[in-house]
This record gives structure tokens, sequence and C-alpha cells, in this order.
């Protein structure tokens, strides 16, 4: 039997400790910087769907508390204009075999979560945790995780410069939690026909995301980021000193460059005055095992070892995936020690099965489309089918990133979908 330290009660770190608890392999302690309590008052920090990999490990570790009141994406209308203006690719399409996006506020989740996993017998510890003390966690406990992808913590990890794209932020961001029937209602957006998350790109400018949630005031609300190319004119988020505020700026900017949205999103509000958050992140790749003041390997999860831009909604999901390996690696090592080899090792065969995908996908979308995505996206736009395969590439990107590689790629798996049935047709009938 082991004792393993978890630091950081986010949804990775939670996944790994209800995890662990489930396979029974020893005593599993998890730190936390807050209280339950203190998590659920706090503000925003980001809108995160799960897709159907995540709500599975929920389904099967228990965890799934919202599914009878969450909104559900079914698929995406994406639009990719000029900065002129001109829309160059419209796409409305469905996930396909039943995959459906879900929201829940993490103000909601991750304070439920840890009340769930001290009464499964979990050992839950609310400290903050500086060098000296991880130290001394490291000592004492047979395997250390570290789940928390800011400050201190992420600077233990060395930076992969060959396999992080990025020195600087590529996006500057605004997000929002808004409510309002014009966005959540049942007859929100009825050209596209069932619930969807929606992605405009403008090149050269920026991107504006949003998708379907179950908000901290308890009732369906819809997530928003606002993603600014750094100089570019939409890059006027940072600044913002109220949620008001930030909303305002961005429907100024929708008005200029995204006219078709503004009727929906004029009439949304702020499901509350906490929810909004605005910021930058640098993607980046870091290597796996961090060294403590004494020399004791840690293994960093999610954020601190895979950090990438929320635009398409890939870090959580990527992160959760990621801990479910570990965890299933640790149960088959049994007694045997889980060091800095065993720590490498185990990323790097999840990075290569895996990781590697949600990364590449991300940040192809935050860079020029370029013309293996252009030769897909011209095909989506006139072929439900291949629309539809590209939606669900949002959801495992693994089907869809080898196809990127090269325009002859693309092309063949344009070939591939137009043999394939449509998603979206079935959907909304159903609907």
């Amino acid at each position: 039997m082991k004792s393993i330290a978890i630091i950081g009660a986010g949804p990775v770190g939670l996944h790994l400790g209800f995890a662990l608890l489930r396979a029974g392999v020893g005593k599993i302690t998890l730190f936390s910087d807050r209280t339950p309590e203190a998590y659920g008052e706090g503000k925003l920090s980001n809108t995160a769907a799960f897709f159907s990999y995540v709500q599975q490990k929920e389904q099967e570790l228990g965890l799934n508390f919202w599914d009878d009141v969450t909104p559900r994406g079914m698929g995406i209308h994406l639009e990719a204009h000029l900065p002129t203006g001109e829309t160059v690719a419209s796409i409305t399409a469905a996930f396909r075999d039943g995959v459906t996006a879900q929201g829940v506020d993490y103000r909601i989740r991750i304070p439920r979560w840890m009340q769930e996993f001290v009464a499964r017998g979990g050992d839950l510890r609310i400290e903050n945790i500086d060098e000296v003390r991880l130290d001394a966690i490291a000592q004492e406990y047979d395997v250390t995780f570290v789940a928390v992808g800011k400050g201190v913590m992420s600077k233990l990890f060395e930076r992969d410069d060959v396999r992080s794209e990025f020195d600087r932020p590529a996006r500057h961001m605004g997000v929002l939690m808004l409510e309002g029937e014009s966005i959540t209602g049942q007859h929100a957006w009825p050209d596209v026909g069932f619930p969807h998350l929606r992605l405009h790109t403008i090149f050269g400018v920026g991107d504006v995301f949003s998708i379907p949630m179950f908000g901290k005031p308890g009732v369906p609300c819809r997530g928003m980021a606002f993603e600014a190319i750094p100089g570019s004119p939409f890059d006027q988020f940072t600044g913002a000193q109220s949620g008001d505020e930030l909303l305002q700026v961005g429907l100024d900017l929708m008005r200029k460059f995204l006219p078709g949205d503004v009727p929906e999103f004029s009439q949304a509000t702020l499901c509350e005055p906490g929810g909004w958050v605005a910021g930058a992140l640098t993607p980046t790749i870091r290597k796996p095992v961090g060294y403590t003041r004494s020399g004791h390997p840690v293994m960093g999860l999610g954020d601190v070892v895979m950090l990438t831009d929320p635009l398409a909604g890939q870090g959580a999901n990527n992160g959760i995936r990621m801990v479910h390996r570990v965890a299933e690696e640790l149960v088959d090592l049994g007694a045997q020690t889980a060091g800095a080899g065993w720590m490498e090792q185990t990323f790097e065969d999840y990075w290569n099965d895996y990781g590697q995908y949600p990364i590449e996908f991300t940040n192809r979308l935050l860079k020029d489309p370029g013309p293996p995505l252009m030769v897909i996206l011209q095909a989506a736009g006139v072929d439900q089918r291949v629309a539809d395969a590209f939606a669900t590439a949002f959801t495992d990107p693994k089907t869809m990133v080898p196809w990127l590689r090269s325009v002859e790629d693309a092309k063949r798996f344009v070939e591939s979908a137009r043999q394939t049935s449509s998603a979206a047709a079935e959907i909304r009938q159903a609907v």
C-alpha cells in the first residue's frame, strides 16, 4: 500500500484522487489552498466543457451530480472571417455517435467534489504549499503529484523547448459567464437546430468561443471567451475592471467584426458579479519530473506539464485523460517504487499515445489556418458529412490531427468523411 500526495484540488487532482481511492492503492491525501466554501465563493476562473471521455469517467466514479440539470452542446457552429468582414467558411455540425460537451461552473463542481472526496475516505488538507513544505511532503509520502499549474509549483518543472511552440501568450483573453433566454433558451439560434458550441475566428484579429454551461446561480448559462491576438484591434480585454465593462467591450468589438451574433449576446447579462476573468497565458510543455530542495522527484500533471490555450477547450480534457492513465500505471506498478524513471516513462507513453494531439490541434487553431485546414473547412462548408467529422475532432483531436499535416492527408480525410452519414440531420430530428 502506498501513501500518495496530490497538490492541487482542481479537476485534474480530484480525478486522480477519486481514481486512486476506487483502486484502493493506499492513503490518498489531497492538498488545497482553499476550503470548499472559499472555492465556491470565489471568482470565475475559466469556462471548461468536458467531452464524452471525461463524462464517462465521471459516471464510472459516481461524480456526475449535474447530469439532469446541465445543458449539453451537441455540436458546433464555426465561422472563419477575414478582418474585412468577409466570411470564408461557415459550418454547422453535430458531434457523432452521441458525443456531447458538458460544462459546469468550477465553483459548483469543485466544492462538491472536495466534500465527496472526504466522504469516501480521502484526506483533504487545507494548506498553502511552498517549496519548503513540498519538500517535506515529498519526503513523507511514497509518491507526490503536482496538479497546480500556476505559481511556484510549476517553476519546479523545466520547460520543454522542443515541444513548446510559444514563448509568449498567443491570445489575451476576456471570459464571461452569461445568462439570458436569447443565448440559453430553447429557441436560441434556431437556424442551428440544437444546443451547440460557437466559434468565430477572425484571421489576424482573434476569436470568440462560447459554450452552454450550468452556472453558479444554479441556472443554464453560456460561457463566452473573447481571445485577442496581442496587439490586434481585438486586444482590449485585459484592462477591464468589471464583468459589465468586459461585456461592453466585447459587444462593441462584435458590432465591428461579428455583427451577426450581436442580437443574441446584446440581450445577455452576467450570471453573477464574479462571473468574469481577464488575462493571458503562454502555452507551454514542461518536463514531467521536478525535484524538491532535497532532491525528491515529484510528477507534474495537467496544466503543470501541458499548458494550452483554452481556445479549443482541450486543457482540462487532456489533463484528466492523463491522470487516468497515471492511475492505471500506478496500480499496475504494485509495490514497486514510482520514481523519476517511472514518472518520465508514464508521461512519455501518454504524450505519444494521446497527449500531443490536443496540443497540436489547439496550436493549429491559434496560428494561420494553413492549406490542409482550409481544404477541410471548405469541404465542410458544402458537405454536412465532412462538417460533422470535423466537429467531432473537438471532442477527440487524435481523430483529426494526422489529417492536418499535409494537403494530401486533408483530402483523404474529406473523402473518408464522405463515406459516412450525417449526424446533424439525425440530431435536429431528435431535438
